[in-house]
């Protein structure tokens, strides 16, 4: 039976574009180098990584985007605007409606020079700026190599479609690429459909609950197959497709929803007809796809309303940055002492706005705010 606790973090994780799965963040630590090499991409995994380039090369794209989740028989829904620009521009907001009138707004808007986080939760509003000339300026520090920037960008949030498909590339194996097109009409937009499944078991694990094992097979609440429409003359990820597997008669037979007691035991009889769970689905749609569109200055303009909550903390981002050298430079060092090893490019963190009086974390306890996967 799964544990409905964990239906708050997964709506936040779908709440947002599927790109800040690939910016979960993890522990410092060395990683012991497989003397076996890496697998060679399919093709369907090599379409992918072109499609990466293709999209990091673009300059200017305006794009209206839809997100549909079925969660533990949940239905949300997500509308928003993508909107990216030279110099650090770029928007992301997110409208977000499901059962019981349950809404909330999320925005993140940069106009080059100040980084907006706002968040509009039932009736509370937060609002969280970074100054962007320090901390790009401390990219700029030669122990910081460019994936690690990347890295640090992407979780700041200058990452759109790209850092999607880099997230998904990571935690899913491709092995399966057709031709189609869009609305499945032979007039409609060609695109390569390229499909996979999940991989990336220790991604799934969510601060509190059992870890999934890679020898069982995945419950339906967790989508396990997915599926990437990618343009075939832009690579677009104009559709993303997520899906959890379908019980079989066996296991449906054998499941329990009743509460467990203290003894960890089963409370009450067992009803003779269970509500049949769906397996999730979550269904990302981009529409209205611009590229090369003329943007504007007003297009990236933010003021936080009067009564929202904000906070500025780009000293934390720089104290962050600081350690996340001293670590890079000790990871660096272990490695070298190290007969095979080879250290892990570690995330950079970005914590919550703190509140009057709190004092600031210690670097090592600096977290970003994207939310974990899955």
């Amino acid at each position: 039976m799964p544990d409905y606790r964990i239906i708050p973090a997964l709506a936040l994780a779908v709440a947002l574009p599927l790109a800040v799965w690939a910016q979960t963040p993890t522990t410092l630590s060395v990683v012991v180098k497989s003397d076996d090499p890496p697998p060679l991409p399919t093709e369907a995994e090599e379409t992918i990584d072109k499609a990466i380039k293709t999209l990091q090369g673009l300059d200017t794209v305006s794009a209206d985007l839809t997100q549909t989740v079925n969660l533990l028989n949940q239905k949300f829904q997500i509308t928003g605007r993508y909107l990216k620009a030279p110099n650090y521009r770029s928007l992301t907001t997110l409208d977000l409606k499901g059962p019981a009138g349950t809404a909330a707004k999320l925005a993140q808007i940069s106009d080059g020079t100040t980084l907006w986080d706002y968040s509009l939760i039932l009736d509370s509003q937060s609002a969280r700026k970074l100054q962007l000339a320090p901390i790009l300026q401390k990219l700029q520090s030669p122990e910081i190599d460019d994936e690690l920037r990347e890295r640090v960008l992407s979780g700041l949030g200058f990452g759109g479609p790209d850092a999607l498909l880099v997230g998904l590339r990571k935690a899913m194996s491709f092995d399966q690429k057709e031709a189609g097109t869009l609305d499945g009409t032979p007039a409609g937009k060609k695109v390569w459909i390229l499909r996979g499944r999940w991989k990336d078991y220790a991604a799934l694990t969510i601060p509190g609950q059992p870890t999934f094992l890679a020898t069982a097979p995945l419950p339906t609440y967790v989508p396990s197959n997915g599926a990437i429409f990618l343009g075939q003359d832009d690579g677009w990820p104009y559709r993303i497709e997520l899906k959890g597997r379908v019980l079989s008669v066996m296991e449906q037979a054998k499941r329990d929803d009743r509460p467990l007691g203290p003894d960890g035991k089963p409370i009450g009889p067992k009803a003779k007809s269970q509500q049949q769970e769906d397996p999730s689905q979550i269904v990302l749609v981009y529409s209205d796809v611009k590229l090369g569109v003329k943007l504007t200055e007003s297009d990236f303009a933010f003021q936080p309303p009067p009564d929202a909550t904000t906070a500025d903390n780009t000293p934390q981002i720089l104290a962050g940055l600081d350690a996340a050298i001293m670590e890079r430079v000790a990871q660096k060092r272990a490695a070298a002492a190290t007969n095979g090893a080879e250290a892990e490019i570690p995330a950079i963190a970005v914590p919550p706005p703190p509140s009057e009086g709190d004092a600031l974390p210690a670097p090592d306890q600096f977290r970003s705010t994207a939310p974990p996967p899955h």
